[in-house]
């Protein structure tokens, strides 16, 4: 038979205020009145039987009102009825769960001594002092939370953990933690359930804690391998625009001391291009600012690297892919070639793409300029030389050479691009009967006049999803309501035509049409300063290039365009595009050993990203297709953490699930046998109503 074994045993202290009813009947007793009568004759013998029946009351009250104490201090102390097999719980195999952090921020020291290391040795010892009869699972808190290992005997999980290395990526130790309490939650387990985390306990790991519902069966252990506040310096951020625009990256200091003596270098190609020393004070963040040299076309490999000899140097680096396109070959008609170049009514579009021979700051490396006159053009587009050049800029031209037309219809179609201006000396009808094949409108006449400058009109509406206009997509990036025109011609666009841009009254000013594998751009306006004053605005040449691109069928890059850093540890999905589907592709990665991926119909891939560096995508032949850059996540550079008593204090402890019935409801189960003190606090409400009852009866 079971003996009856107490939760809380000191409330069994609380017995002693059965001495309180006692006092109250000893003080209370009745006492006797001595009256005078004539006669007693009819009075002894009822006097008598009142008084034992009063005396027996009085005992059975008295007994009523210590029971009634002793059942409620009783259920104070909560009794329970032990399991059979509870007696001998010490007997019991256990069911271990590790929940094992390999977030990047294991990777962090502390006196020499890695915080992965501690982890090991933390596994290990632990799996010594366990028998042949527990059973250890694995549960891998990484980048992706995953059970390496289901309950097996001690000595099976010890080589998973000696081949275990710490990941690159950013766990969440409550994602580990579900999964631990779902591996114990089965029903045919028995014996002592335990969950041990090994953790550094980073704060930023320790974010759904409060979403994990802990059953009270379940003993949970924490073995904590880091301080709570270790200092560290990174680079959290390295920003690149397309264009010349100088190299920026973000340093942050997560300390309560100033970042002295530290140097940042600038890599690029795995070369040193620049070194800069800088401070970062305490909890604070700075910019470092590096100029970018020339680069040749090709993916470039752009890296930031910080000397902070702090504790974690995972993040004291930080990389960018960089494309630098080949140059567009374009060929530039020039209707009167000058003296000064400045005087060509091409001055402005030559200074635009190749600033080189000008003053503007754009890219040099982005066109390639070749002016020609009017009557050799078509000997540049004819036969095999026209494959030379990728597009065409014409301003307007007085005269047509013979197959001037023929010449640049057949360049459209074999996927050239065209940029037709209008102008003085234009003859509208000649374009339309020259050029009428490949104009995207026809001209009908001039509207405005030229010296009525106070006259003007401006632009409204434009195609911001092209690519005509993607440098004006970010605010403050340009404002092309600010130009003023003067003149311009009343078009009407052909039916295959799309306008990209318009005036305030509607009237098309940049006018689309595609020919065969081309595209031809008809701009309402002067290629100088005849008609407008654009060209002497700052967007006249970001608009500029965008078109050129446009034309180019470049509709992804413009210029040097960074790519889109990864993080380390995730599941990196790249779109290559339809005609790449279902090829086969070979990866180089930071480290280990290459390997080959197939793309799905739409040229899709997917890539392990194990840690961070750059990415190598070659196509069959062996060329570079794609240069990805990897950097390690950006919330694993905080390494403050919690205590293990914060972490318990999260922690959400859930009861069983209640079993139906009356006789569940009075004896709940509790871990290792069945509670009584709902029992016991109904019979004490019924001892309560008896008690009430009997005090209040008077006898005859």
């Amino acid at each position: 038979m079971s003996r009856v074994l107490f939760s809380n045993a000191a409330f069994l202290a609380g017995l002693a205020a059965l001495a309180i009813p006692i006092l109250i009947h000893l003080f209370l007793r009745r006492k006797k009145l001595r009256l005078r009568f004539s006669t007693l004759q009819f009075f002894v013998q009822q006097d008598e039987k009142a008084g034992r029946r009063r005396k027996w009351s009085n005992w059975l009250l008295l007994a009523m009102r210590l029971l009634l104490l002793a059942l409620v201090v009783a259920a104070f102390a909560r009794p329970y009825l032990p399991d059979a097999h509870s007696s001998n719980s010490i007997q019991q195999p256990r069911q271990v769960v590790f929940v094992l952090d390999r977030s990047a921020s294991m990777q962090a020291t502390e006196a020499g001594v890695s915080r992965w290391s501690r982890a090991k040795d933390i596994v290990r010892k632990t799996l010594d002092g366990l028998g042949l009869d527990d059973r250890v699972a694995l549960v891998d808190c990484a980048a992706r939370t995953a059970t390496l290992s289901p309950l097996v005997p001690p000595p099976t999980l010890r080589p998973q953990i000696e081949q275990l290395e710490p990941g690159f990526g950013a766990g969440d130790v409550g994602d580990g933690l579900q999964a631990a309490v779902k591996l114990l939650s089965a029903k045919d387990l028995r014996g002592r359930l335990n969950i041990y985390i090994v953790s550094d306990l980073q704060r930023q790991s320790c974010q759904k804690l409060d979403s994990v519902s802990i059953p009270q069966n379940i003993e949970l252990k924490i073995f904590s391998v880091g301080e709570t506040n270790t200092p560290n310096a990174a680079i959290s951020d390295l920003t690149l625009e397309p264009g010349n625009a100088p190299l920026q990256a973000t340093v942050a200091n997560f300390s309560d001391q100033d970042a002295t003596a530290s140097a940042l270098d600038w890599v690029i190609d795995g070369r040193l291009a620049s070194t800069v020393l800088l401070t970062v004070g305490s909890n604070t963040t700075t910019n470092v600012t590096g100029a970018l040299p020339a680069l040749s076309a090709g993916w470039h490999q752009i890296e930031a690297r910080l000397h902070s000899h702090d504790r974690y140097a995972l993040d004291d680096v930080r990389c960018q892919a960089l494309r630098v396109p080949a140059p567009l070959k374009v060929l530039c008609v020039v209707p009167f070639p000058a003296k000064h170049a400045f005087e060509e009514e091409s001055f402005f579009l030559v200074s635009a793409l190749q600033p080189d021979q000008s003053a503007t700051n754009a890219s040099p490396s982005l066109f390639e300029i070749e002016k020609v006159a009017p009557d050799a053009m078509v000997g540049k587009l004819t036969g095999d030389a026209a494959s030379r050049y990728q597009i065409v800029l014409l301003p307007a031209l007085r005269q047509l050479p013979d197959g001037f037309g023929q010449a640049l219809l057949a360049f459209a179609n074999q996927g050239g691009g065209v940029l037709l201006f209008v102008g003085d000396g234009l003859s509208a009808s000649h374009y339309d009967a020259e050029l009428g094949a490949l104009l995207p409108a026809t001209l009908d006449r001039i509207e405005g006049e030229s010296l009525a400058f106070e006259n003007h009109w401006r632009l409204r509406d434009f195609d911001s999803k092209s690519v005509v206009f993607a440098a004006f997509r970010r605010p403050r990036s340009g404002d092309l309501t600010l130009p003023e025109f003067w003149r311009r011609y009343a078009l009407t666009p052909t039916d295959s035509a799309q306008v990209l841009a318009r005036f305030r009254d509607s009237s098309p000013f940049l006018v689309s049409k595609e020919i065969g594998h081309g595209r031809v751009v008809l701009v309402n306006t002067s290629a100088n300063t005849s008609w407008s004053d654009w060209p002497k605005h700052k967007t006249f040449v970001p608009w500029l290039h965008g078109v050129c691109h446009y034309l180019a069928g470049d509709e992804l890059s413009l210029g040097s365009r960074p790519e889109n850093s990864l993080v380390a540890g995730a599941l990196g999905e790249l779109e290559l595009g339809a005609t790449n589907g279902n090829l086969n592709f070979l990866v180089h990665p930071p480290a280990g050993a290459e390997f080959t991926v197939k793309a799905d119909e739409q040229g899709k891939i997917e890539l392990p990203l194990e840690r961070p560096g750059f990415y190598s995508i070659l196509d069959a032949a062996g060329q570079p297709i794609r240069l990805l850059a990897v950097n390690a996540p950006q919330r694993e550079s905080d390494l403050a953490a919690i205590t293990p008593a914060e972490f318990q204090a999260q922690l959400v402890r859930s009861q069983a699930a209640p079993t139906s019935g009356l006789m569940a409801a009075l004896f709940d189960p509790v871990d290792g046998g069945k509670s009584l003190w709902r029992a016991l606090m109904l019979a004490g409400a019924l001892f309560l109503v008896l008690e009430t009852v009997l005090a209040n009866r008077t006898f005859a």
